[in-house]
């Protein structure tokens, strides 16, 4: 049961509202059907894996005596992961309710369970998921349309997607597994792998729509209870998200303050801009960081046995 806790917990930071929404499926995965969920789950489940093997400490293990170097970039991926949900937020906001405060909506819930203690965050967390799973196989049951796909077939964006994403779940996970042996840890490394992919398979195989609305689950929801769900599901997404970010972006409650701050601000961009723009950059941030740590990873295994030896 333990590991499938900490699964759940990687999985319900990963997907937030964009995924919820239908709109990652659609950009994604849509064209790549079970080999894109395989590739993005396993990516995942060997992120997490690197960022679990450091120990409870990753920003020191990825460049020894530099920790301000690991420490900056995380803070700056947090940060952009941030302005992102509350873009995301904002604009659901106004597409729902034409109502310009989605995004400080988000902030005003987000921030106090980033400070919550990790008991309580886990267990919004491992909510979550079962909920999505189910919502979307609610709407299977009751939908036949087809994506409208702009291009198909296999490509690299499964692996952009879980490049973008794994960095703050890995981050996360690495603190609830710091008295896990290297075998638990390898067992939820593949748990992590398995569900991603399965849950991502689920969903663009349930969620049909287009590609360039920003709200195809909710807009094909069979019924109105449904989509009621599921716009609850995209506001809890969106919480997850911003919360995930901020705890491990942010050493405290200052810093935790001028993040969520300036990413409201940045989140005036528009979520739009920001994915065309910011995305990319948070791939290529994300995916460097886990090469550094899966390569760190592998060295500490190799060094000679210390205490770590006593939990394998």
């Amino acid at each position: 049961m333990k590991y499938l806790s900490v699964s759940m917990i990687f999985i319900g930071t990963l997907m937030g509202a964009g995924f919820v929404s239908g709109r990652e499926c659609a950009v994604f995965f849509a064209g790549s059907g079970l080999a894109g969920a395989f590739i993005a789950g396993t990516v995942s489940g060997l992120g997490a894996l690197a960022f679990m093997l450091l120990g409870t400490d990753p920003e020191n293990e990825l460049f020894p005596g530099r920790r301000y170097i690991p420490r900056t970039v995380i803070k700056i991926q947090s940060a952009l992961f941030l302005t992102a949900t509350f873009a995301l937020g904002e604009a659901l906001g106004n597409q729902l309710f034409s109502l310009p405060c989605g995004g400080i909506l988000t902030a005003a819930v987000a921030f106090p369970l980033s400070r919550a203690e990790s008991g309580i965050y886990k267990a919004v967390t491992a909510v979550f998921v079962p909920a999505t799973v189910i919502v979307a196989l609610i709407i299977a049951v009751n939908i036949d349309s087809e994506w409208i796909i702009y291009g198909d077939g296999l490509n690299m964006l499964p692996v952009g997607y879980a490049a973008m994403n794994v960095l703050i779940p890995a981050m996360t996970v690495s603190k609830y597994t710091f008295d896990f042996g290297v075998k638990d840890k390898i067992i939820v490394s593949a748990l992590i792998a398995v569900l991603t992919g399965a849950v991502i398979y689920i969903y663009i195989n349930c969620i049909r729509g287009a590609e360039h609305t920003l709200l195809p689950a909710p807009e094909n929801a069979p019924n109105t209870l449904t989509e009621v769900v599921l716009l609850i599901m995209l506001g809890t997404g969106s919480v997850t998200s911003a919360a995930a970010a901020i705890r491990t972006g942010a050493s405290d409650s200052v810093e935790a303050t001028a993040m969520t701050a300036a990413a409201l601000v940045g989140a005036g961009l528009g979520f739009g801009f920001i994915t065309e723009y910011l995305y990319p950059v948070m791939s290529y941030i994300a995916l460097t960081l886990t090469v550094v740590a899966s390569v760190r990873a592998v060295i500490k295994l190799k060094s000679p046995c210390k205490k770590e030896c006593d939990l394998i």
